[in-house]
Order: structure tokens, then C-alpha cells, then sequence
């Protein structure tokens, strides 16, 4: 080579090294004017442009250098790196191959190609080119970096784990490997794992936004809400109008109970990004659950105006619409529930052994529906059936869980494996029937369900609504609760009990007097109107309704839940704005289950809420012998109490619209005798109606298992089933 030619190559290369890059550019274009076709100054010159971030002129450098020496690797490796950074990542696999056929032995070579492949969607064989090049490179760690982010991308979360570790066992500041170990742990719930991880990434990197970020949310995920706020003050020090941290400041606030100050933090994002993924929902929800109307009236008014998602849960105490409430679902549905559906062929059904039915719900536990469900999961036949709970609930032991434990035949906790495994899971084990106890319910695992545990899925009892999927075969209802000309607003096939839908616990102890007015903060003179409904159940509307009650029923009292401080002080507000002494609005504390219901002997009548009914409340209520007034909607929500009363042949307490209701509720109140005579009706109703007759329940939902699994051994699609009637009806 012309000793000059080399000085000038020289000088570039030590000019790049020092980034001077326009003097490299300077001494190189020299070069190539007098040669144009000089190897090493177009790959020199292709390296200055890449290292000024020039990817498209570099690429077209390479291409040249490569063309005019194609058996020279590292030229190949330059090339495919700069088609990957314009995105060209078909053609950088092509050179990323040919680099690592002409020198396998570059280990940035294999990860190039690795990363091609993945950004192509070729997950598994991304894999194979991160082994490919561990058996030339054993201990490069990035390779162990990247093979682990793409298992960790395939879900699968136990190989992402492997991997993290070794890169990090070869670099221990690999701060990257840190962080992918973190959401891995996350991903399978091992969230103290994960917690770990992403404190060892900011001991690296203490002002890093993502970091502080996610170790967070893992805190949050760990009910350490007051340590998730020092996190995230720390990210709003760095960056105060940060919307992650605003939000999830917001979030960790709301689960301490603190209302008004995650309105705040929620109004200040809302301004700023009203967009903002779940910001609206969490915003609408924290305002019902405080009672106020006003910011309440606000959302939903710019509801119609924006583009924001209503959550169907939120919806169902807010709107009595069930066309509104599918199209919610559906929404919801198609936006979080991932695409990639699971094409489980199962195998045909042995009919010789038992039907196995596996119930999947966050609350086995002291909760409403565990409360409502345990004499159901006990009375099961066990000739028949094998019934076997998927528990993601949080390990309490108490009384509830312990006991349910003991009814179901197997109890299997899935709250540390994906959606996906739960669901494998249970398809090893050969389930028939999969029965979602949870809905769209906060807490709730859909996605397990979108890749088939069973055969035949099941929506029932915990959300009352269509879940806006066909993933879903089933819905189980009644009469009432779905009247027959709302089909099309479920894309469950619905399958009509002969009595109510609801599962009750016929068993249960039963209420005794336990307590004196005096103890309870109630006066010993005057009619007790009672709710004991969550807060957020209560509308503007139905308050006016309660107040109008008050105003003409003299020393009659309304006697509440309460549900937080905050929802109290407002509706005591909201009582004096009506004209009613707020010492006539009293709120009960919470209590033990069973004392919970014993207490509510106390009162004289049950004002229910709507849009969204007392459903469990309603249950104990009239346990405890307490008349419940209800006015029926349209929506399932709705419409639940009416179930209740119905088949308790109470009718005479079901009303179709407020000023029905309003009327009702004053009639009971001053006319005694009336009053009485339900009460009595009531009590004998308990022992000989439906409602409370576990065994019976049982059999009725046994026998729509059974019908169910009819149509699927046929090989038929689900159709509507009616079992007051002796054929299932299309």
C-alpha cells in the first residue's frame, strides 16, 4: 500500500478515535478522490458516519467496501449493524449471517443476528442464534442478556431467570440484566425477587426514571403502598410532571385510602394528559367511592366528549344500560386480553370418570363471594363430580379460607404462575367445566381463560354482566336478573336456573340479637331505614330519593356503611344541603361477618341502590330477617335483589321505578301492620323458598353442568339452556 495512502488511513482512524469525526470525513474523502475504490477508507468513512449516528450513508459505505471485499467479516457485521439501526432488518439479517459464516467466532455478530431475528418475530429462532454463539463464546454476557429478554418475550419466564443470572454472574454491573430479572420474577409473582433485583439496578443508577419506576409498582404489588410513595416522590423530584409518577402516586394513595389527595395527584395528570392509560378510570372510581357528585357529573360529562375508556365494573353503578355494558366489555376485552389464543384441541371426554369442575377466583377468602359460594362447593355430589379450586387469592387463612379449603377436593394456588401456565395447568388435569368466579372484577385473571383451560368456560356469580367474549361458552342466570328479550346484549349463551342464579349458604349461623340499639349509635325511638351497600353504590339520585324518605317519615334514621371517612363527611354534607339533620344519617363500622348480620336485626327496612343492586348484602340482609325494598332496572346489576325476592315469593318488595320505590318505602315505614305481615312472610319464606336451599341450588347448577357437557360431547355449539323447562332451547 502507498505509504502515504497509510499515514492519511492512520491519521482518519486516529481522528475517529478522538471523535474529531469531521477531520476524519476530511482526510478520507482526499482518499477516495484519488481512489474510489480504497477499501479501507470506505469502511473507515462508513464507521465515522455510524458513529455519528448517519446509518443510511453508512449503510450505503459498507455496501460498497463489502462489494468490493465480501470474505472480510468484519465489514459484513458493520454492514448488518447499520441496516438494523435504519430498520432494514431483513437485509441486516442477511449480513449478520454472512458475518457469522465468515467469522463465527465474533460474538457481536451472533447477538446482531439474535436481535435481527427478534425484531422480525422470530422469537425461537433468535434463540437459537444467542446458543449458536454461547458454543463460540461462552462467557459473552450480552448474549445471555438478549437470549434471556427474548424468553422473556416468549413468556417463557423460568429460562429468562437462567439466563439473567449468567449474564450477570459474568458481568455484575450489568444493569440491563438486572432490570429483565426484575420483570421476569414479577411476571411468575416472585415480587420480593423482583423487589431485590430493581433496588441492585438503582444502587447502579439511582436517577433512572424506569428503574425507580418499576420497583414501585413492585411495592405497590406488595401492599407496601406508604414505600411505593417514597419511590415515586423521588421520581416526581427528578421529573415532576411525570406521568407514571403522578398516576401511580395517585394509585398507591387510593389503596391507603387517601381519596382526596389521589384526586389531586389524578386531576393534575388529567390536565396534562387526560389520555393517560386507566388515569380516567381510576379518577371516575376514587370520585363514586368519596360520594362526589359533582366530580362524578364532571367525568362523566367530558365521557362524552373524549376518547376514554369506562371500565364495565365502574359502569354497572353508574349506567342501568346493558347494551352500554357489552360494548364496554367488549372494549375492554379486545384492549387488554392478549391477541395470541391458545389452540387447545382437548381430547375426547372419558365418561367413566368423574366431571371435574374447577371454580378460578381471587376471593376464597372472607368475601362476599366465598360468603356465598361455600355451601354450594360443599353439597356438590362427589359421585359425580370432582370439584377443585384455582386459587389466586392472597394467603389469609382465616375462617373462610380454611373452610373452603376443606370443601374443595383439590385447592391449587396459581397466584405464582402466568395466565398461561394456570391455564396449562388445568388442562393437564383434564378440567371439564372452568368457572370464572371473578369477571371483570379488579384483581380478575381473564387472560387464563383466553387460552382455555377447559372445554366448556362458565361466567358466574363475582361480575354481574356479559364478559363482551365467546372465549366465555356460558353465563348462569335467571329469569329476572336476565329477562328473556335481553339475549343479544350477552355474548354468553345464557343458562336460566330455575330459581335464583345466586348461590346461598343455607347453613350459615343464624342471626341472634346480639347487640342493643344504644351499641350500635342507633336511637331507640324512630324507624331504622338501612343500607348497607358499598359506598360507591350510592347515586346522587337514589340520595335525593333517601332524603325525601327521611323528610317524610318523621324520626325515622338512615343507617349506612361506611365505607371510608371521606364518603361519610360528603353524604352528611350532601344530607344538610337537603334539608335533613345529618345526626339522622348514622354509618356503621365494619364488623365480623357474623356479626355483621346479626346486627342488621336492628333495623326496620333495607333501601337497596340502583343501578347496581345489593347482591351478597341483599342476602344477608334477608338472612337476617331484614325486608329488602328494591327497584328493578334493566341491567343484570340491576335487577339481582328482584332474583332474590322472587324466589323468596316477595314481589310486593320489588318496585319498577323510584317514585314506585319512594312510596313503597314511606307505606312500610308508617303503616305497621304491613310492615309486620312481610316481616312474618319473611321469616317463614326463609325455610321453605328456594333461595336458602343449598342442596337444592345445587343440583339445579349440577344439572346445568350436565346439559352443558351434553352439547359438547355432540359436538354442537353451546346454545341457550332453560332448565325450568325439560330441553334446552336455542
Amino acid at each position: 500500500m502507498n505509504p502515504h495512502l497509510q499515514i492519511s488511513l492512520r491519521l482518519a482512524i486516529e481522528a475517529l478515535h478522538n471523535k474529531q469525526y469531521l477531520n476524519a470525513e476530511n482526510i478520507l474523502n482526499k482518499v477516495l478522490i484519488q481512489d474510489k475504490y480504497c477499501y479501507p477508507a470506505l469502511n473507515i468513512l462508513g464507521l465515522v458516519k455510524a458513529s455519528q449516528n448517519q446509518h443510511q450513508e453508512a449503510s450505503k459505505l459498507f455496501t460498497k467496501a463489502t462489494k468490493l471485499n465480501p470474505e472480510d467479516a468484519q465489514a459484513q457485521h458493520n454492514l448488518a449493524q447499520s441496516l438494523f439501526e435504519i430498520k432494514r432488518y431483513a437485509d441486516a439479517l442477511f449480513a449478520f449471517q454472512k458475518a457469522t459464516n465468515l467469522n463465527p467466532l465474533n460474538p457481536e455478530s451472533w447477538t446482531g443476528l439474535g436481535s435481527a431475528l427478534v425484531k422480525l418475530g422470530r422469537l425461537s429462532d433468535a434463540i437459537k442464534a444467542y446458543d449458536s454463539g454461547l458454543n463460540y463464546a461462552p462467557n459473552h454476557p450480552e448474549l445471555y442478556l438478549n437470549k434471556g429478554a427474548t424468553h422473556f418475550q416468549l413468556r417463557e419466564y423460568q429460562s429468562a431467570i437462567q439466563s439473567g443470572k449468567r449474564a450477570l454472574e459474568i458481568n455484575p454491573n450489568l444493569t440491563d440484566a438486572l432490570m429483565n430479572l426484575g420483570k421476569a420474577s414479577e411476571a411468575i409473582g416472585h415480587l420480593e425477587d423482583a423487589k431485590d433485583f430493581y433496588q441492585k439496578a438503582i444502587d447502579f443508577d439511582s436517577h433512572s426514571l424506569e428503574k425507580l419506576l418499576c420497583l414501585g409498582d413492585v411495592l405497590g404489588k406488595l401492599k407496601l403502598y406508604e414505600d411505593s410513595i417514597v419511590i415515586f416522590d423521588r421520581v416526581l423530584s427528578i421529573d415532576s410532571t411525570n406521568h407514571d409518577g403522578l398516576f401511580k402516586k395517585g394509585l398507591a394513595l387510593c389503596m391507603l385510602q387517601q381519596y382526596p389527595d389521589a384526586i389531586a395527584y389524578f386531576d393534575e395528570l388529567f390536565i396534562i394528559n387526560p389520555l393517560y392509560p386507566n388515569l380516567y378510570q381510576w379518577y371516575l372510581n376514587t370520585a363514586t367511592i368519596i360520594c362526589n357528585w359533582d366530580l362524578t357529573k364532571n367525568l362523566l360529562y367530558q365521557l362524552e366528549t373524549k376518547q376514554f375508556m369506562l371500565h364495565p365494573f365502574t359502569a354497572l353503578s353508574l349506567i342501568d344500560a346493558p347494551d352500554k355494558h357489552l360494548k364496554l366489555a367488549q372494549n375492554l376485552i379486545n384492549a387488554t386480553v392478549p391477541k395470541l389464543l391458545s389452540g387447545v384441541i382437548f381430547a375426547p371426554r372419558d365418561n367413566a370418570k368423574k366431571i371435574r369442575i374447577a371454580y378460578f377466583s381471587l376471593d376464597f377468602r372472607n368475601h362476599a363471594v366465598a360468603h356465598l359460594i361455600a355451601g354450594l362447593i360443599e353439597n356438590h355430589n362427589r359421585e359425580l363430580f370432582e370439584i377443585i379450586a384455582f386459587s389466586y387469592s392472597p394467603v389469609t387463612n382465616d375462617e373462610m379460607q380454611i373452610r373452603l379449603k376443606n370443601g374443595f377436593d383439590q385447592f391449587i394456588d396459581i397466584s405464582q404462575i402466568t395466565d398461561e401456565e394456570a391455564a396449562k395447568t388445568a388442562q393437564s388435569m383434564n378440567i371439564d367445566i372452568a368457572v370464572d368466579l371473578a369477571g371483570l372484577t379488579h384483581g380478575a385473571r381473564t387472560g387464563i381463560f383466553f387460552y382455555r383451560p377447559a372445554p366448556i368456560q362458565v361466567n358466574y356469580l363475582g361480575y354481574p354482566g356479559t364478559m363482551g367474549s365467546r372465549i366465555f361458552d356460558y353465563i348462569i342466570a335467571d329469569p329476572i336478573a336476565i329477562p328473556e328479550d335481553q339475549h343479544q346484549f350477552y355474548e354468553e349463551k345464557i343458562v336460566y336456573l330455575p330459581d335464583s342464579y345466586q348461590a346461598n349458604d343455607g347453613s350459615r349461623e343464624k342471626p341472634t340479637a346480639r347487640f342493643s340499639k344504644s351499641e350500635l349509635g342507633l336511637p331507640e325511638v324512630g324507624f331504622i331505614f338501612s343500607c348497607f351497600n358499598n359506598n360507591y353504590k350510592i347515586s346522587e339520585e337514589i340520595w335525593q330519593v333517601w332524603m325525601r324518605i327521611l323528610s317524610r317519615v318523621e324520626k325515622s334514621v338512615l343507617w349506612l356503611f361506611e365505607d371510608n371517612i371521606f364518603s361519610s363527611e360528603n353524604l352528611h354534607a350532601q344530607a344538610i344541603n337537603m334539608g335533613i339533620d345529618k345526626n339522622r344519617i348514622i354509618f356503621a363500622k365494619r364488623m365480623p361477618h357474623g356479626e355483621h348480620v346479626s346486627r342488621q336485626m336492628m333495623a326496620d327496612l333495607f333501601l337497596d341502590t340502583i343501578p347496581y343492586n345489593a347482591h351478597t348484602t341483599a342476602s344477608d340482609a334477608l338472612w337476617a330477617g331484614l325486608p329488602v325494598l328494591t327497584c328493578a332496572g334493566k341491567s343484570f346489576a340491576s335487577r339481582v335483589a328482584a332474583s332474590l325476592l322472587h324466589s323468596l315469593e316477595l314481589d310486593e318488595l320489588i318496585t319498577s321505578n323510584l317514585e314506585d320505590y319512594e312510596n313503597a318505602a314511606i307505606l312500610l315505614a308508617t303503616n305497621q301492620i304491613k310492615l309486620h305481615e312481610i316481616k312474618l312472610k319473611l321469616q317463614q319464606n326463609l325455610h321453605t323458598k328456594p333461595l336458602f336451599d343449598t342442596k337444592k341450588f345445587t343440583r339445579n347448577i349440577e344439572r346445568s353442568y350436565l346439559e352443558m357437557l351434553i352439547q359438547y360431547d355432540a359436538k354442537l355449539s353451546p346454545v341457550h339452556i332453560d332448565l325450568r323447562e325439560t330441553t334446552s332451547s336455542t
